[in-house]
């Protein structure tokens, strides 16, 4: 086993007890809030139990969303190893199809945030948040099929870059068409 599959079990096997601790403290909460008797211990109780259940929560996402991140990683590197198994010449143009396109959302991506962004620290940190999300997003099977446009409005969501205002929003909504003259030849 590989260090980086040992640390993703020692991970997993971390917020499981911590999950495991995280409901055994808030089953003991709630008994305890049952018991209560004045306002000031279920208002005490109450947010004693409510931050244990927040933990509960917050560690079931994580180990949800780190397990499908797990999952998307191996499908990729299988679907990469079968292309290569496949005929090594297609996943080569695979590859540079895919540095390529990859290049271009960085570039895209950068140039927006550093035109639509003020301060430098928050255009920094976004500037940041690309690559990582590039590369993830490179992993999609449907990267090299899905539009830029969508891949971009994708990646602006991901790195925390609010939308794009209208290029034409402070433009006056066009008027409507006058009717044409009447001709000298209608009947």
């Amino acid at each position: 086993m590989n260090d980086l599959a040992a640390m993703e079990q020692e991970n997993d096997q971390a917020l499981a007890r911590l999950l495991a601790l995280g409901l055994e403290a808030a089953e003991h909460l709630q008994g305890r809030l049952m018991a209560a008797e004045t306002d000031a211990e279920i208002a005490t109780r109450t947010m004693a139990f409510t931050r244990a259940a927040r933990l509960v929560r917050q560690t079931a996402a994580l180990r949800a969303k780190l397990a499908r991140d797990l999952a998307h990683e191996r499908r990729a590197a299988l679907r990469d190893a079968q292309d290569r198994a496949a005929d090594p010449k297609v996943a080569a143009l695979r590859e540079e199809v895919v540095f390529e396109r990859k290049m271009a959302l960085r570039e895209a991506l950068e140039d927006m945030v550093w035109r639509e962004v003020e301060g430098d620290e928050d255009a920094e940190r976004l500037v940041d948040a690309i690559e990582p999300a590039v590369e993830a997003e490179a992993c999609d099977p449907q990267f090299l099929t899905r539009s830029m446009d969508a891949l971009v409005a994708e990646l602006r969501k991901t790195i925390g870059l609010p939308r794009a205002a209208r290029a034409d929003a402070d433009m006056p909504a066009p008027s409507e068409p006058e009717d044409p003259p009447a001709s000298a030849n209608s009947s």
